[in-house]
């Protein structure tokens, strides 16, 4: 991860606890000319969240100690305006659901994360 943007890239927050999915997700999103920063644990990803600026955040639901939902309604008090997907193999989100930018369920295809990752870095 290096430590400074790339210039007119945008940054997206990558948080999950699957070091696989983590490592897919950085691989995908940097072909398609985003700048990553990856974090296995929510406490991690609110670490990065809080100091540095990000485009977009994509969490997962369940994130061990602290879940989804939690990282998500601290993130919007902090920055309300950076807009937040979940993107989870767990359809039972409840409240997260609700107060994220959107929702993806993990299988739904390569083309249907970077269509949605492409909205929510367009607004």
């Amino acid at each position: 991860m290096s430590l400074a943007p790339t210039p007119g890239r945008p940054v997206i927050l990558l948080i999950d606890d699957s070091e696989i999915a983590l490592r897919i997700g950085k691989l995908l999103l940097e072909g398609e000319g985003y700048d990553v920063i990856t974090a296995s644990s929510g406490e991690t990803g609110l670490d990065c969240f809080s100091q540095r600026s990000v485009d977009l955040v994509v969490t997962d639901h369940l994130l061990g100690e602290l879940n989804g939902l939690e990282v998500v309604k601290r993130m919007k008090q902090e920055r309300p305006e950076v807009p937040i997907l979940i993107n989870s193999g767990d359809s039972e989100l409840g409240e997260s659901a609700m107060i994220a930018d959107g929702f993806l369920a993990k299988g739904a295809g390569t083309e249907a994360f970077l269509e949605t990752i492409r909205r929510l870095t367009s607004k």
